[in-house]
């Protein structure tokens, strides 16, 4: 209510003591009876009289009653020797109409001509006045006499029915308002108000029940101040900040006392209190209790009727209790993001107020960390075992019933004597005795141990060795012991410390923490990125926490405004990137616990809580984007057509003209989170589109969606959804609903009787790969008969290679790349097995990979050993110099030793980040993510190069040789000549089919070169036997010799045999 501007104006808080005898208003008004008869015996005083007007405003459901009241009363009624109530009339009652208000004036009262025009009319006009008007006014005004002065008395008596209603003694708190107008009175009327205050006895019985005990003057309202309308506090009351303004006097522990303009919601001054502000603290993730009240009893407060909680100034609607006026406030599960100051106001009935603040902080828990957790030791000899624990945030830690000193890192030596079954040390935290970690040692005679580990001990088959994370990170390392010796299965379950607060705090969101908790975990996730992708525990931890978002904006019907949807999709979007793919295949190849959403899962997880966050964002456009993902929500009539992010473009037909709300999501690198893995469970498929997700506010049962493919090379489209149900909770693709439009131009159109997340799966299996895989597989089985014939004819002349050195490393030489091909290409067929398995098995296809490197390779660096053999035997024409065993070792190191090493070093540096193998499990170097490759592609055709210059540079030595050599040197220049014939064949032979297979990992969508390389290679084995053997004519003339031999004993023999037949008979 505002009041006039033109008036004094005070604030009066009675407490009456009232005793009930007979129920309701009824009884109230009898005992009132007798005042009358009690202030007449006062005695008047003569003295020059004033004559004031008062009008009271009643705030009750009785007004029958109070009409008969008042109708009763004898007047005048003395209230002191000097002050008397000569009349009392009513002139205005208000009360609710269906449209609000409607205040109507009694008889010989009326509203003004502007007040009935500014509020309208319930009655008719009369002259320029009306009996009734249609709410309250807002003036504070109310039915006038014709008359210029009136005084105004306001008495509010607050919820007295309620208070009526018990039968033992009750405190009763009344406020009067006295607007008194400022020409009617002199200035000093303040100064007498509290001298009348001062002069007055209490308790002051009115009745045999009814009593006044006390009455306070707690605020002056001046309009002609100098700074105009001025409220000051009287003293012992103040307002509380929140109640003071701008203009104010600047707030002094918490308090003000003087306001300028009328106080809002007519909140006037209140008893001053000792307020202090008291601090306490608990344990992140505990039970805060908070205690407020009761009032001291100094300040005879009274009953304390309400109680408000607030947090940082938002009301707390939950969690408290009032009782003998005391309120204790309870928090389950206390946070950082619950900081700050609680404020506690104890009201009595006229809202006079008692508070009191407390600073309530979480402080971080203990974080103990203890190595090993579960270890298994070997008894029986005596040794020690070094025990480990740890703290973080500056608390200290010690081994109980042990003599090591408390500190931030404690070491405790066991010595290991006998044997016993277990023994247990416990690591507890100095600061709080409940934190406490514990570390368990198995002790096993050593006939019991298989396997034997400096990390993870030594311990029986099956046992389950446990180790602490490092600094700054939660949970535990596992490994078991298995029947090779070796601890397996090893798992790192290792989560950040604070990526584990913030899965702990998801937990007890509410609508006010939740804006913060989701600023913060952007956060978070942004500046871990690395160590969230690299580890599956802290993808599947975040994972977790979009899923108790999901759940809380459910529960709670929490409507997600723009900003909230950015930081989750900033979160989300960062599990997507490419660093994560190998944390989600660790994932996705595991099975989760079932939790509410049944989804087991964490990549169907994610996708379901993006889809359900998606249902309960607020009711407005807007747009999204960030670097991993962009949302559009829009509004549409009818029809319906986008473009999202030029890589998937949607389509709705005819809704009937109704107007449709609707969200799309487009995720630029879900492929990297979801399997493609279909509804009859096969992975051989990709993920070859975006991943969009379509939601709707109203179903909508035609929608076409076209997408642009990711990979030109892969063939038989096919349009799907994710179906969260598929395989019992673990998700998949389905196309229930969905066809295929078309395929064109690298565009796939799609067309689906439902919404939800949809994508498209294609397959690297076409009619060209059917032809690729049909001249691969009969070129490579062409090739390793060809290399097994070429060992045997080797095998069978070996013993006639002779003395000549050249010749004989020659031979060597053949034997080993032949070798090296043939088992590089059984490798090759072993690899291609793998790969096409449904069942993946990446250490099987590392494996596959790493050996069909090394022999590759073999094969390029024998070449090269032969190509070194032929130029130093070109230029050093004379015995001596390097010895047959000397070139052996040369040619055995650098024939096999090179490529073991580049083999070894590749695959200790690119498979433990997963880089090593190519995408899908292709069991071959890797390539379009990284550059793996280039491990066999520059050595490769380095060789190819240095084999050219060295070809070059024989042939021209050999050309300016005189001919007509005889003996030992004929024989040396045959064999030079072959070895140059071999590699001049060869060599171009094998540096064009790996220039050829280089270019199908940079261009792989060119079927030509794909064609071209598997011809040659399936050559190789062909082109060694014809130009390493076959064309030899010193071999084949073994051949015939060792062939003509044999026959020619096997002739002589036979009739040698038949001789002797002849001789018996």
């Amino acid at each position: 209510m505002v009041f006039p501007k033109a008036v004094w104006f005070g604030f009066i808080p009675l407490v009456i003591c009232y005793t009930e005898s007979q129920p309701g208003f009824t009884a109230l008004y009898e005992d009132l009876m007798e005042i009358n008869s009690l202030l007449h015996e006062r005695q008047k005083r003569e003295a020059p009289t004033n004559d004031y007007e008062f009008q009271a405003v009643l705030g009750l459901s009785e007004l029958e009653a109070l009409e008969l009241f008042l109708n009763n009363l004898s007047f005048p009624i003395l209230i002191n020797g000097t002050s008397q109530i000569s009349s009392m009339d009513t002139t205005t009652v208000c009360s609710p109409h269906i449209a609000g208000y409607q205040c109507v004036c009694e008889e010989n009262f009326a509203w003004s001509n502007n007040t009935c025009i500014a509020y309208g009319v319930c009655d008719v006009m009369r002259g320029d006045t009306c009996g009734c008007i249609n709410d309250l006014p807002a003036d504070g005004q109310f039915c006038q006499l014709n008359s210029s002065q009136t005084v105004f008395l306001i008495n509010k008596l607050h919820e007295l029915s309620s208070y009526l209603s018990h039968t033992d003694a009750a405190d009763i708190n009344v406020g009067i308002v006295l607007f008194i107008p400022t020409s009617s009175v002199s200035s000093s009327i303040f100064s007498s108000f509290r001298s009348t205050l001062q002069n007055i006895s209490f308790p002051l019985a009115l009745s045999q029940s009814v009593g006044v005990k006390e009455m306070s003057f707690t605020t002056a309202c001046d309009p002609n101040s100098a700074n105009g309308l001025q409220c000051q506090c009287e003293s012992g009351f103040a307002w509380p900040c929140d109640t003071c303004n701008s203009n104010t006097n600047s707030c002094n522990n918490q308090t003000c006392t003087c306001l300028y303009g009328l106080p809002p919601n007519d909140e006037f001054c209140q008893p001053v209190t000792n307020e202090e502000v008291n601090t306490t603290t608990v344990f992140a993730g505990e039970e805060m209790t908070v205690t407020c009240g009761p009032p001291p009893e100094e300040l005879s407060f009274g009953l304390v009727k309400s109680v408000e909680w607030t947090h940082m100034g938002t009301v707390i609607e939950k969690g408290f209790s009032l009782k003998n006026g005391q309120s204790v406030l309870k928090l389950p599960s206390f946070f950082p993001l619950n900081d700050g100051i609680y404020v506690c106001k104890l009201k009595r009935g006229d809202n006079s107020t008692f508070k009191q603040s407390i600073n309530a902080k979480a402080i971080p828990i203990p974080q103990i960390i203890v190595n090993p957790v579960n270890m298994s030791v070997e008894c029986g000899k005596q040794h020690s075992v070094s025990l480990n624990c740890s703290v973080n945030n500056g608390y200290t830690v010690t081994f109980l019933n042990t003599d090591v000193k408390e500190g931030s890192h404690v070491t405790h030596t066991y010595t290991v004597e006998k044997c016993s079954i277990t023994k247990i040390f416990t690591c507890e935290s100095k600061n709080s005795s409940k934190f406490t970690k514990n570390i368990t040692l198995m002790l096993y005679p050593s006939n019991n141990i298989t396997c034997r580990n400096d990390k993870f001990g030594n311990g029986p088959l099956g046992f389950v060795a446990k180790l602490g994370c490092t600094e700054g990170k939660v949970g535990e390392i596992t490994a078991v012991c298995q029947e090779a010796g070796n601890y397996g299965q090893i798992q790192d379950n290792c989560v950040l410390e604070v990526v584990k607060n913030l899965l702990d705090q998801s937990e007890v969101l509410d609508e006010l923490t939740l804006p913060q908790f989701l600023e913060q975990l952007s956060n978070v996730t942004v500046n871990f990125t690395d160590e969230i992708t690299d580890s599956p525990a802290n993808i599947d931890a975040i994972v977790r926490i979009l899923s108790n978002v999901a759940n809380l904006s459910s529960s709670l019907g929490i409507k997600i405004e723009q900003d909230l949807m950015r930081n989750i999709l900033e979160t989300a979007g960062t599990l997507t990137i490419g660093k994560a793919k190998t944390s989600w295949k660790s994932l996705n190849n595991n099975t989760r616990n079932t939790d509410e959403t049944k989804l087991k899962s964490a990549s169907s997880s994610l996708l379901y809580s993006i889809e359900n966050i998606t249902s309960h964002l607020v009711n407005k456009s807007f747009s999204i984007e960030t670097p991993h993902i962009c949302l559009n929500k829009s509004t549409f009539v009818n029809t319906f057509s986008g473009d999202l992010n030029s890589s998937v473009k949607i389509d709705i037909p005819d809704t009937g003209g109704r107007s449709h709300s609707i969200t799309t999501i487009v995720f630029y690198f879900m492929d990297n989170v979801l399997p493609a893995r279909d509804k009859s469970n096969s992975s051989s498929k990709v993920i070859n589109g975006k991943v969009a997700l379509i939601w709707p506010e109203n179903k909508i049962t035609n929608i076409s969606l076209a997408f642009d493919v990711l990979h030109d090379k892969l063939r038989n489209p096919e349009c799907v959804f994710w179906d969260f149900s598929l395989f019992g909770g673990l998700g998949g693709w389905n196309d229930d609903g969905c066809m295929l439009v078309f395929n064109e131009n690298g565009t796939i159109s799609c067309h689906c009787n439902h919404t939800t997340t949809f994508s498209i799966l294609m397959s690297p299996n076409s009619p060209d790969n059917f032809i690729l895989a049909y001249i691969t597989y009969n070129g490579v089985a062409c090739s390793i008969v060809s290399l097994i014939i070429c060992l045997i004819i080797e095998g069978i002349i070996w013993k006639s290679i002779g003395d000549n050195m050249t010749s004989y490393f020659r031979h060597v030489s053949i034997v080993n790349i032949a070798l090296s091909l043939l088992i590089a290409d059984i490798w090759f067929i072993i690899g291609a097995a793998i790969s096409d398995a449904d069942q993946k098995n990446p250490p099987a296809c590392t494996a596959s990979t790493f050996f069909i490197h090394f022999f590759y390779l073999a094969l390029f660096f024998w070449m090269l050993a032969s190509a070194l053999l032929l130029l130093y035997r070109t230029f050093n024409v004379f015995d001596g110099g390097l010895s047959k065993r000397a070139m052996l070792i040369i040619g055995f190191s650098l024939g096999y030793g090179a490529p073991l090493i580049i083999a070894t070093i590749t695959v200790a540096v690119t498979a433990p980040s997963n880089h090593y193998t190519r995408e899908n499990n292709v069991c071959w170097l890797a390539w379009d993510t990284h550059k793996t490759l280039l491990a066999f592609v520059i050595p490769a055709l380095t060789i190819v190069a240095i084999n050219f210059i060295i070809l070059t540079l024989v042939i021209s030595k050999i050309l300016r040789r005189r001919v007509g050599m005889i003996g030992a040197q004929a024989r040396e220049r045959h064999a030079l000549l072959v070895i140059v014939r071999c590699s001049a064949v060869l060599t171009p032979i094998f540096g064009v089919t790996w220039a050829l297979g280089f270019g199908t990992m940079v261009s792989p969508e060119n079927f030509g070169l794909h064609v071209a390389f598997a011809l040659l290679n399936s050559l190789q084995g062909f082109c060694i036997l014809l130009f390493g053997t076959l064309l030899d004519k010193k071999v084949m003339s073994e051949m015939v010799k060792k062939f003509f031999f044999q026959n020619h004993l096997s002739s002589i023999l036979f009739h040698s045999w038949k001789v002797v037949l002849e001789i018996k008979r």
